[in-house]
């Protein structure tokens, strides 16, 4: 089944039925130009050689003037047969498009996301660490994934070398991760405090719209 760190009850799910489930991230989509191409070149080698004529000439000009290789053109030419002019990168961890998801391994315990936060922050600027998506804590307690744009990927991992405690990589295949628990709700479905409150308790004005009570807490 496809990796879900939102989806919590995995180990419960597990523990009860006895049976292991395997954590896989969705397929890339080179992953699946390189089956089409596959797919593709096998067609070819069936077709007719009566298609070679009309396009020989083309194909003749076309070795002689591009700066490709031979193999480099018709890699291009398969793509462009089963309709791809661009691949573009995709999360492993989340499968977002022009993301790319990078493995922080730390020398220390990683307990929460603020200690990762507080990381990146030694070597990049406030708005850069804080644009990571999906961040998920790894299942050996020692580091975090999480996605970047494909823009940023260099700016993370040149920085990454100025601190001499934490390691940063591209992620090739998502290690174990964290099951992320659902945010605690508050009293009344707020946000920890009652009321959707955020934490304070309201009061109602001399008279006013907060009940006609001095004072009165609600």
């Amino acid at each position: 089944m496809l990796y879900d760190p939102k989806r919590s009850n995995i180990t419960r799910i597990e523990r009860e039925s006895g049976v292991k489930f395997e954590h896989i991230a969705a397929p890339q989509p080179s992953d699946i130009a390189k089956a089409m191409g596959k797919e593709a070149a096998e067609q070819i080698e069936g077709m007719s050689d009566s298609v070679i004529p009309p396009f020989k000439d083309a194909a003749e000009h076309l070795l002689k003037t591009s700066a490709l290789s031979p193999a480099d053109l018709l890699a291009k030419a398969l793509a462009k047969a089963v309709g791809y002019t661009e691949i573009k990168s995709r999360s492993l961890l989340t499968s977002l498009e022009n993301c790319v998801t990078l493995h922080l391994q730390s020398g220390r315990p990683v307990y929460s996301p603020s200690f990762v936060y507080n990381v990146l922050r030694r070597f990049l600027p406030e708005e850069t660490a804080e644009s990571i998506k999906g961040l998920t804590l790894t299942a050996d307690g020692k580091g975090a994934v999480f996605d970047v744009s494909t823009e940023d990927v260099e700016t993370f991992l040149e920085g990454s070398k100025k601190v001499y405690d934490a390691k940063l990589e591209v992620v090739k295949e998502l290690p174990p991760l964290q099951e992320r628990e659902p945010a605690p709700r508050g009293r009344f479905g707020g946000s920890g405090g009652r009321f959707s409150g955020g934490g304070r308790s309201w009061r109602g004005g001399r008279g006013g719209g907060g009940g006609g009570s001095r004072g009165r807490r609600f």
